[in-house]
C-alpha cells in the first residue's frame, strides 16, 4: 500500500519534472536561435541540430541519473526510518528497507529513457525554425495554409496523424479490447508501422521532387539499426521513389477514403506537396478521440471509472483542437471547453451521472488522473484570461503611485509567452494540487475515524492474559488494592480473533462468500452502556437503541462493523478476510444469515445479522459483536479476554490505567484517549512524511521560475533598456521582474489550492472516496494550507530575487544597442 500511494503522488513530480525538462531546452534553443540558424545556412541538417542537443542532453542526462539514484537510495533509507518511528506508536507496523540490483538498474534505466524521449520531442522541435529568421532572432513566420479552416485540410490533417503514428496507437489498443476484429486491426497495425517511416523520408533528401533533390545523398541508414522493422522500412522507400516525384491533384473524399484504407493513405501522404503546412493538433485531436471511444469501452466492459474520465477528457481535447483549428474565437473556446471539463471533474465523481453510466469502480489512480487534468484545465483558463487583470489594475493606479507600471508588465510580460508561462503554472499547480489533495483527504478522515465516537462511550481498555482469567475485574482490583471508585460500568468480552474462525454467508439472494474475521462477544453491559452509532439498520428496527437491546435479548442476532464490506481492508491482513457486497447491507436491508465455524471441530452457529456499525468503532471493535456466551460456546478453544471500562468524569484516564495495570500483573491497560492520540500522532506524521516527499517536486516548479527569470533578463535586454530610457528606475525594473514571478508563482499556488480543496470537498461529502465520508463534515486545514502556500511562494520570491537585481543593474546604453 506503501508502494502505491507514493507511486500514485510521485507521478505529479515526475510530471513536473517533465515539464521542466522540455522548458528548459525549450529556452535552451531560444537561446541558441542564432547559432542553429547560421548552422543550418552553411549545411547542418535538421537531424544534425537533433543530434547536437540530444548528445548535451544525455549528458545532462546520465550525470543527473546517477545523482538522482543515489539520493533516492538515502531517501528510501530516511523515509523508511521515519515510516517506522511513526508507525510504531500508532499502528504497530515495521518496513525493511530491500534494495536489489535489479530495482537500482530499472530505476536508473527509467529516468534516463524517459528523460532522451522528453528531450528528443524538445530537440525535433527546436530544430524546425526558418533559417533567415533564426539567424536575426526574430519571430518564426507563420506559414500560410491555404486549406486552414477548411474540411478538406481537417481532413487531410487525420490522415497525416494517423500515418505519422496515430494508427499505430489506436490498433494497439483495438487488438487488445477488441479482439474479434483482430485481423482487420492486424493488417491495420502493419501498414501503421511503415507510416513513420513514409513521414521520415518525405522529409528527407530522398523523399524531396527532383527539382529540389540534391544528387550523390544516400538514404538514411539509422532505421536499419531496428532490425524487427527493417521490413517497414524498405516498404516505405519503395513507396516514397515511387511517389516523391508525382504531385496528383487529389480530391476530399479520396482524402477521407485514405483515412479508413490504410495503403491509400500511405500511397496519398507519399505524394503529397511536403512543404504545405500540417494542423498537426486537429489531427492528433482525432486520434485522441478515437482512442476516447476505445476507453470507453474498455471502461464499461471492466466497470472502470479511470478510463471512462480518461476518454472524457480525451474527447474534449479533440473539441477543443477542432475549435481552434475552425477558428472560432479560441479565447472562449478554451475558456469555455476547460469550465465543461472541470464541471464533469466536480459532477462525475459525486455520482451525478450515475443514472447515465451506472457505478463504476474507480481506485487511487484517480488522483494522478483528475489531477493532470484539472491543473491543465485551470491553466488555460488563467493563461486565456489573465489579461483581464489589466484593466482593474490601472484603476488602482492612484493606490499603487509609482509601482503600477512595474505591475501592469509584470501582468502583461508572461502571456506574450504562453507556453513557457502555461508550463511553469502548470508545474507549481500540479504539486500544489496533490500536496493540498493529500493533506485535506488525510485530516478530514483522521476527523471521522480517529474521533472520540471511536470509544463507544468507554475510556479503559484492560487486556487479560488467557492463561489467567479473571470473572470479575472490579472484585479482582479490589482485593490487589486498586481504587474502583471511578468505575461507572465494566463489560467483559470473550473474543474469536481472524484466524480462529471460518464464516459461511448465507444472503437472501442465495449462497454467499466465505472467510475468516473477529468474532466479538460481549456481555449485557456492553449492550446497555455503549453509545456506538450504527450506518445501517435492518428492516423492522427503527433506532440504534433497538437493535442493541434485541442483540442483547437474543443469542443468535449480531451486528457487523463498517469494514465487513470495504474489500480494502483484507488487503492489510495475512488472513483471508471475510468481505461482503456493500448492496447486501443497504439501507433497511433483510437480515441475512452468518455461518460460524470452528476450524478443525463440528461446532457450527448460525446468527443472523441485524445490523452494521458506523465506521468510526472499526478502530477498536473491528468485529462481528454478538453476546458473550454465543462466543464461548461457537469457539471454545478461543480464549482471549478484555474488559472495557467507562469511568467516571474528571478521571485521569492514564494514570487510572497504569494503576490497574500495577494492582493485575496479568493485565495490560490502556486509556483509549491515548490509543487515539497515538493514532492521530502516527497520522500526522505520515502526513509530514507525505509531504516532504511530495515537496521535494515543488523544488521542480521554483527551479522553472528561476529558470525563466535568468533567461527573460538576457532575452529583454534590450527591454530593459528602453523602459529605463523612459524613466523606469532600477527599483522599478527589478520589482517588474519580482511581480512577473510572483504573479506566476501565485497563479500555480492558488489554482491548485483552489482544485485540490474543492475536489476534495466534491469527493469527500458525495462519498466518492468511500462510505464513510458520505454526508460527513468536511474541514479544511487552514493552517497547513498556508504553510505549504507560503513556503511555496516564498521559496519563488527568493528564486526570482537575484535574475531581478541583475535586470536592475543592466546598463542602460549598453542594453539599447544590445542585439
Amino acid at each position: 500500500v506503501f508502494t502505491t500511494v507514493f507511486i500514485i503522488f510521485g507521478l505529479f513530480s515526475i510530471a513536473a519534472g517533465i515539464l521542466l525538462i522540455f522548458l528548459i531546452f525549450i529556452m535552451l534553443a531560444a537561446e541558441r536561435k542564432p547559432e542553429m540558424g547560421m548552422a543550418r545556412a552553411v549545411g547542418a541538417k535538421r537531424r544534425h541540430l537533433v543530434e547536437s542537443f540530444l548528445a548535451e542532453g544525455m549528458g545532462y542526462d546520465l550525470g543527473a541519473a546517477v545523482v538522482g539514484l543515489v539520493a533516492g537510495v538515502f531517501v528510501t533509507f530516511g523515509m523508511v526510518a521515519l515510516i517506522n518511528a511513526f508507525a510504531e506508536a500508532g499502528l504497530g507496523l515495521e518496513l525493511r528497507t530491500n534494495l536489489t540490483p535489479r530495482s537500482l538498474v530499472v530505476a536508473f534505466c527509467l529516468g534516463v529513457i524517459s528523460t532522451f524521449v522528453v528531450i528528443f520531442f524538445a530537440a525535433v522541435r527546436a530544430s524546425r525554425l526558418n533559417i533567415v529568421a533564426a539567424i536575426r532572432d526574430l519571430p518564426e513566420p507563420i506559414a500560410t495554409n491555404p486549406e486552414a479552416a477548411t474540411w478538406r485540410g481537417y481532413a487531410r490533417a487525420v490522415l497525416n496523424a494517423a500515418v505519422a503514428g496515430g494508427a499505430i496507437a489506436v490498433s494497439v489498443f483495438a487488438l487488445y479490447r477488441l479482439p474479434d476484429f483482430a485481423p482487420l486491426f492486424s493488417i491495420a497495425l502493419l501498414f501503421g508501422l511503415v507510416g513513420p517511416y513514409v513521414h521520415m523520408l518525405r522529409r528527407q533528401n530522398f523523399g524531396a521532387p527532383r527539382h529540389e533533390r540534391i544528387a550523390g545523398q544516400r538514404i538514411p541508414l539509422w532505421p536499419f539499426l531496428l532490425v524487427p522493422l527493417i521490413p517497414f522500412y524498405v516498404v516505405a522507400l519503395l513507396i516514397v521513389r515511387v511517389m516523391r516525384d508525382r504531385n496528383p491533384q487529389v480530391s476530399f473524399w479520396l482524402i477521407v477514403f485514405g483515412i479508413l484504407l490504410p495503403p491509400v493513405g500511405l500511397v496519398l501522404i507519399a505524394s503529397q506537396d511536403r512543404d504545405r503546412p500540417i494542423a498537426w493538433g486537429a489531427g492528433f485531436g482525432v486520434v485522441g478521440l478515437a482512442l476516447a471511444a476505445l476507453f470507453m469501452e474498455w471502461a464499461f466492459s471492466s466497470n472502470s471509472y479511470f478510463f471512462f474520465a480518461g476518454g472524457m477528457s480525451l474527447a474534449f481535447g479533440w473539441a477543443a483542437f477542432t475549435l481552434r483549428y475552425f477558428r472560432l474565437h479560441e479565447r472562449i473556446s478554451f475558456t469555455i471547453l476547460a469550465c465543461l471539463l472541470l464541471a464533469f471533474w466536480y459532477v462525475s465523481p459525486a455520482g451525478a451521472l450515475d443514472f447515465i453510466i451506472g457505478d463504476l469502480e474507480g481506485g487511487p489512480e484517480l488522483f494522478f488522473l483528475s489531477g493532470i487534468v484539472m491543473v491543465a484545465c485551470g491553466t488555460f483558463l488563467v493563461v486565456y484570461n489573465a489579461d483581464i487583470l489589466l484593466p482593474p489594475i490601472a484603476t488602482l493606479g492612484a493606490r499603487l503611485g509609482r509601482i503600477v507600471p512595474a505591475v501592469k508588465t509584470a501582468v502583461a510580460y508572461p502571456l506574450t509567452a504562453r507556453m513557457r508561462t502555461g508550463m511553469t503554472i502548470m508545474m507549481i499547480g500540479l504539486i500544489t494540487f496533490s500536496l493540498v489533495m493529500f493533506s485535506t483527504v488525510n485530516d478530514n478522515f483522521t476527523n471521522i475515524f480517529l474521533s472520540d465516537d471511536a470509544k463507544g462511550g468507554f475510556d479503559t481498555i484492560v487486556f487479560v492474559n488467557s492463561n489467567n482469567r479473571t470473572d470479575d475485574l472490579v472484585a479482582t482490583l479490589e482485593e490487589n488494592g486498586v481504587d474502583t471508585t471511578p468505575i461507572v460500568a465494566v463489560s467483559e468480552q470473550r473474543i474469536a480473533w481472524a484466524g480462529e474462525t471460518e464464516i459461511f454467508v448465507d444472503a437472501p439472494s442465495g449462497p454467499g462468500v466465505a472467510g475468516t474475521f473477529t468474532v466479538i462477544g460481549a456481555d449485557a453491559a456492553f449492550f446497555a452502556t455503549n453509545e456506538f452509532e450504527l450506518k445501517r439498520r435492518a428492516a423492522g428496527y427503527g433506532s440504534d437503541e433497538e437493535v442493541w437491546a434485541a442483540v442483547a435479548s437474543d443469542p443468535t442476532l449480531a451486528v457487523i462493523p463498517g469494514e465487513l464490506t470495504d474489500a480494502a481492508g483484507a488487503e492489510f491482513s495475512e488472513f483471508a478476510l471475510l468481505t461482503l457486497d456493500p448492496a447486501l447491507v443497504g439501507e433497511g436491508f433483510e437480515p441475512f444469515t452468518l455461518h460460524l465455524h470452528a476450524p478443525g471441530t463440528d461446532l457450527n452457529t448460525s446468527v443472523t445479522v441485524i445490523g452494521q456499525m458506523d465506521d468510526p468503532g472499526d478502530i477498536f471493535w473491528n468485529g462481528i459483536i454478538v453476546q458473550r456466551d454465543t462466543v464461548v460456546a461457537a469457539f471454545p478453544d478461543s480464549d482471549s479476554q478484555r474488559f472495557v471500562l467507562k469511568n467516571r468524569d474528571g478521571t485521569d484516564q492514564e494514570a487510572f490505567a497504569k494503576s490497574i495495570e500495577s494492582g493485575l500483573p496479568q493485565a495490560s491497560a490502556e486509556s483509549f484517549q491515548k490509543l487515539l492520540d497515538d493514532q492521530r500522532a502516527a497520522s500526522q506524521g505520515f502526513l509530514l512524511l507525505f509531504q516532504g516527499f511530495m515537496g521535494l517536486g515543488l523544488i521542480i516548479g521554483i527551479a522553472a521560475l528561476g529558470v525563466i527569470a535568468f533567461r527573460a533578463v538576457v532575452e529583454r535586454r534590450q527591454q530593459i533598456g528602453m523602459l529605463r530610457a523612459i524613466g523606469y528606475q532600477r527599483s522599478m525594473v527589478a520589482l517588474s521582474f519580482v511581480f512577473e514571478s510572483g504573479f506566476v508563482a501565485l497563479s500555480g499556488i492558488i489554482l491548485g489550492a483552489v482544485l485540490g480543496v474543492s475536489l476534495s470537498w466534491v469527493l469527500f461529502t458525495s462519498g466518492g472516496i468511500g462510505e464513510a465520508s458520505e454526508g460527513g463534515d468536511f474541514i479544511v486545514p487552514w493552517l497547513q494550507l498556508i504553510v505549504i502556500c507560503g513556503i511555496a511562494f516564498g521559496a519563488s520570491m527568493i528564486m526570482t530575487w537575484f535574475p531581478a537585481q541583475s535586470a536592475s543593474r543592466v546598463a542602460v546604453a549598453e542594453a539599447l544597442r544590445y542585439e
